[in-house]
């Protein structure tokens, strides 16, 4: 991979396709954080010059748009369709003349619409098929554009809505959609459009659901689709074969991933590139090879990047574009996605294995033992069985299994109890109680598997030094080695040595204190003190392992952050905040920077949000956040 030109945007979720005079033309998509209800949509488009390696303004569209589609027409023209244009789902559509570089409006769809597909049939003309609308309503409907007159008329409706899928033109001219958003999940059917007759047919099912993934054509006439989100992001690959209207299962790709491009090359293997797996945007990329059914790993990208568009040229090359990578963004700015079902404090979020969010218990005008998941592909909270007991200031560990540990908190009364959320069948159960009631304690996977829980308050309120070990292959709790300092409203982060680091919080005053935890030996080490005492703070560890502590209150409000190098076990000083923070959260991000956001200053929470560049040993103010928040 080598870099080439610069768009002269910021962009993502956009269109890309490759002109008949070998340029490419890249279309609308976004320039801020998120897929739902994105105000910064680009009305942009501009060309890329293989020749040059240069990018190039062109006229823009007359309307904005992002969630759009694209097909090319026989003529060499351009059809950009629908999408949503910062305000509404639009159903116009207009056409790129690339001999004038302009645009023109044409027919308007029947149905405005987001997340769908457009193929260009066997007889020029342009089908498009399911996707969703400004209310979120899943489509079944499907309309057919016709070149020669400009106009759009509907033809038979899928016998499944669906959105964000995928569809193939077969050799035999009808059309395979598969996969998609279902009302709301992922669903794995399969239909076929013949355009002779306009009616769909139920074709063989997939063998896992999926969304957000990729299919090709290959040379043998067979759909290879690959990769994902199902119930959780997918690895698999697998095969359809036209002639017995089946699929089967291909060899796994090297990597989970999902929001990714794939590319058929002139030799007939399919190069997959990025997107989103393991927790962070990929930059690897990975080529399959139909005659052996194998996945080979290519060469790393010089970028991370998911929602990026790839095109062949007529060189043999590809066209990487774009794309969003770090906290999901080029462009640092703040949407709103969806509302959670309920409104809460001192809850605990949580990443699944799949890359949805749970989130559990808190307090709003009652202790909850509700709990919720957020799906980022649709921006959607959906409730999931309560826990067995309400409990706020919890703790929670995500297990190597993919289940959820969750421990202690108050019920109202002081719990010792815990229990397991299991995100595959949705429900919760209890495991073994530890051996003390704890709150505003620390809970932490090790290495080995096990969860260390450390420190926090009694039943009686007054601060712990003890820590235990949960088992998950017993369900068991083991009492470990004490702290040499009670203390709660500390922070824990496991270093890459397998240490675990403790620091600060509170024992009857703010400390500076800090402490190591060895799970071989099971003992505590007490090390080098923080320059400032604090509780309340934020810790995140960054790539090159050290462990950032961020703001807190010790005397005062602390405006300091401090980095601790475990090889030399010494601690320094950062240039100061932007703003002054406590019960804010702090998230180190794939560059090696973090991302500090919120918090409680005075009397109120905040809006602000700022990112500290390691190299640099600077705090950057970015955009706040839409609404003012502590104790996320």
């Amino acid at each position: 991979w080598s870099r080439t030109g610069d768009m002269h945007h910021v962009r993502y979720v956009h269109k890309a396709v490759l002109l008949h005079n070998k340029n490419v033309l890249v279309i609308g998509g976004a320039d801020s954080v998120g897929l739902n209800r994105i105000n910064n949509i680009l009305r942009s488009a501009e060309l890329y010059n293989p020749s040059s390696k240069t990018w190039k303004l062109t006229s823009n569209m007359n309307i904005p748009r992002v969630g759009h589609a694209v097909a090319t027409i026989a003529n060499g023209s351009i059809l950009v369709i629908s999408g949503y244009n910062g305000s509404a789902f639009t159903n116009s559509a207009e056409l790129y003349d690339p001999s004038t570089e302009t645009w023109t409006l044409t027919g308007s769809v029947r149905f405005a619409r987001d997340g769908f597909t457009a193929s260009i049939l066997t007889n020029g003309k342009i089908l498009i098929t399911g996707g969703f609308d400004y209310d979120y309503n899943i489509l079944k409907s499907a309309e057919i554009y016709d070149p020669s007159t400009g106009v759009w008329t509907t033809t038979g409706s899928m016998n499944i809505g669906r959105d964000c899928h995928q569809a193939c033109v077969l050799a035999n001219g009808k059309v395979l959609v598969m996969g998609g958003h279902g009302n709301p999940e992922a669903i794995n059917s399969s239909e076929l459009y013949d355009p002779l007759t306009g009616i769909w047919t139920l074709t063989g099912s997939m063998n896992f659901a999926r969304v957000f993934h990729t299919a090709t054509k290959l040379p043998n006439g067979k759909i290879l689709v690959a990769g994902g989100m199902g119930n959780n992001i997918l690895q698999s690959a697998e095969l359809y074969d036209p002639s017995t209207e089946k699929w089967t299962m291909t060899r796994n790709m090297t990597s989970q991933r999902t929001s990714h491009a794939e590319v058929l090359l002139q030799n007939g293997k399919v190069l997959v590139v990025g997107g989103w797996g393991n927790g962070a945007a990929l930059n690897s990329t990975e080529l399959y090879d139909p005659s052996k059914e194998t996945w080979t790993l290519a060469g790393d990208m010089n970028h991370t990047r998911e929602y990026h568009t790839a095109t062949l040229l007529t060189d043999g090359k590809v066209l990487v574009a774009g794309g969003s990578h770090s906290f999901k963004c080029f462009a640092q700015q703040w949407i709103d996605t969806g509302d959670m079902i309920n409104a809460r404090v001192d809850h605990v979020a949580t990443v699944l294995k799949d890359g949805k969010v749970l989130v559990t218990g808190g307090t709003n005008d009652r202790i909850l033992a509700d709990a919720e998941i957020y799906d980022p592909s649709t921006g959607r909270w959906k409730s999931t069985e309560n826990m067995f007991y309400p409990r706020q200031c919890h703790a929670v560990s995500l297990l190597t299994d993919g289940k959820v540990l969750v421990s202690g908190g108050v019920s109202p009364a002081f719990l010792n109890t815990s229990e397991l959320y299991d995100s595959d069948t949705g429900t919760w159960t209890i495991t073994g109680q530890m051996n003390n009631p704890r709150f505003f304690h620390t809970s932490t996977l090790l290495k080995s598997g096990k969860v260390l829980i450390v420190g926090g308050k009694t039943d009686i309120g007054l601060d712990v030094n003890t820590a235990e070990l949960y088992d998950p292959k017993t369900g068991m709790w083991t009492m470990t080695g004490d702290m040499n300092q009670a203390r709660s409203y500390h922070t824990a982060s496991i270093l890459l040595n397998g240490k675990v680091l403790i620091s600060g919080g509170y024992t009857f005053a703010p400390l500076d204190s800090a402490e190591l935890y060895d799970p071989v030996t099971e003992t505590w080490t007490t090390v080098r003190s923080m320059d400032y005492a604090r509780l309340e703070h934020a810790a995140a560890v960054l790539t090159n392992g050290k462990v950032i502590v961020t703001g807190g209150y010790g005397s005062g409000y602390v405006k300091r952050a401090e980095l601790y190098t475990s090889d030399t076990d010494t601690w320094t000083t950062t240039n100061p905040m932007n703003v002054l923070r406590k019960h804010h959260t702090a998230s180190a991000l794939s560059n090696g920077n973090v991302l500090v956001t919120g918090g409680y200053y005075n009397t109120e929470g905040l809006r602000s949000a700022e990112v500290y560049d390691l190299s640099t040993d600077t705090w950057i103010t970015i955009d706040s956040m839409n609404h003012g928040r502590f104790r996320h």
